[in-house]
């Protein structure tokens, strides 16, 4: 489940229970809309159980966008486990 609030001109995504290929286009989108008026983006993912590499190469991707656009962009694996876990499956399947 993907949640988008405003807080003035600052953007935060809340992301919980598991996050995958399923809801790679909602990420996507919430992502987009922060981009677009946000001065800084903040993910949320302390309630996050799963995750799957498609949703933390939109993260990281985003990250990378937000870095050469000047917005600030909260973002760190290690509020959710489940982030650290696949990023080591990755790391191991390569």
């Amino acid at each position: 489940m993907i949640k988008y609030t405003k807080r003035g001109k600052n953007r935060v995504i809340t992301l919980n229970q598991s996050i995958g290929i399923e809801q790679a286009d909602e990420l996507y989108k919430a992502l987009i809309a922060c981009y677009k008026k946000a001065n800084k983006i903040s993910i949320e993912m302390n309630k996050l159980e799963t995750i799957d590499l498609s949703a933390l190469q939109l993260l990281y991707a985003a990250k990378k966008a937000c870095l050469l656009k000047g917005i600030d962009f909260l973002f760190d694996p290690n509020d959710a486990p489940c982030v650290q876990e696949q990023l080591l499956k990755t790391c191991i399947e390569i």
